[in-house]
C-alpha cells in the first residue's frame, strides 16, 4: 500500500464525483462511523466542504435475503451457500450504488464514505466469492482517491460490539476473522489504500487520517 501512488483505472460510473473521495472501511467494530464523523468535522474546520455518506439502502438485499431464507446464524458460521451469497452480494451492490448516486453532492470538496463498495467486496470474499469477481463489482460506483482501512483484531472489534449492542446478534469471531481476511486480499496491493491500526485511540486515528487526507487533497489541487 502506497498512499502516494497514482490513482488506478476510472470507475464505471456515470455521475460526477467531488474533488476528493475518502472511503473508510474495516470490520464491524473497527470505528468507521466515529472516524468518518470526526474527519468531516476536522475538514470543515480547515475550510473544506465535507459531506459524510453512509449507505443504508437494503431494498433488493432484503428481498433476496428473505427469498433465499438466509439467516444471521448461517452468515456468522460462514455457512451461506456460495450461489446464495453471490445473489445477496450482487443485490447489495445495486442497493449501495443507488444510495451513493442519490447522496453524491456536487459542490462538496470532500466526501467521506462511511462504508463503501469495498466493504461489500470484503464481505463477498468472506462468504467464499472470488476476489476478482467482487472487486469488479466495485467499479459500479465512484473509485475512492483514498481508502482508510481501519484494521482491528477481531477480538477487539467484537468486544466493542458487545459493549454497544444489547439486542442485535453479534458477529461471531469466525465471521470477523474471515471479513478481515477479505480486506487483506482486496487491499494488500491497492495503491490507494492505507492501513490504520484500529487498536489505537480515536484521537490518534483521527490525526493519522487527517494527515493522509490533507496530503491527498493538496496533491489533488495542484
Amino acid at each position: 500500500m502506497d498512499k502516494d501512488a497514482p490513482r488506478g483505472d476510472a470507475a464505471i460510473c456515470t455521475f460526477e464525483v467531488p474533488m476528493l473521495n475518502v472511503a473508510i472501511v474495516g470490520i464491524d467494530g473497527a470505528g468507521k462511523t466515529s472516524l468518518a464523523r470526526a474527519l468531516a468535522e476536522r475538514s470543515a474546520v480547515h475550510g473544506r466542504s465535507p459531506v459524510v455518506v453512509k449507505s443504508r439502502r437494503k431494498t433488493l438485499g432484503n428481498q433476496v435475503w428473505e427469498a433465499l431464507a438466509l439467516s444471521k446464524e448461517a452468515e456468522n458460521s460462514l455457512a451461506v451457500p456460495v450461489p446464495h451469497a453471490a445473489a445477496f452480494v450482487c443485490a447489495m451492490f445495486l442497493d449501495m450504488t443507488a444510495d451513493l448516486r442519490a447522496n453524491t453532492v456536487d459542490d462538496a470538496s470532500v466526501i467521506v464514505w462511511d462504508r463503501h463498495l469495498v466493504c461489500l467486496a470484503a464481505y463477498g470474499v468472506a462468504m467464499g466469492l472470488p476476489a476478482d469477481f467482487v472487486r469488479s463489482l466495485t467499479r459500479l460506483g465512484p473509485r475512492p482517491d483514498l481508502v482508510l482501512w481501519l484494521d482491528a483484531p477481531p477480538s477487539v472489534a467484537r468486544d466493542r460490539l458487545l459493549k454497544r449492542r444489547t439486542e442485535q446478534p453479534i458477529e461471531s469471531p469466525d465471521y470477523l476473522t474471515a471479513l478481515r481476511a477479505g480486506y487483506e486480499v482486496l487491499l494488500a496491493g491497492d495503491p490507494s489504500a492505507v492501513r490504520i491500526d484500529a487498536e489505537q485511540s480515536a484521537e490518534v486515528m483521527l490525526e493519522l487520517a487527517w494527515t493522509l487526507v490533507a496530503a491527498r487533497q493538496t496533491a489533488t489541487e495542484r
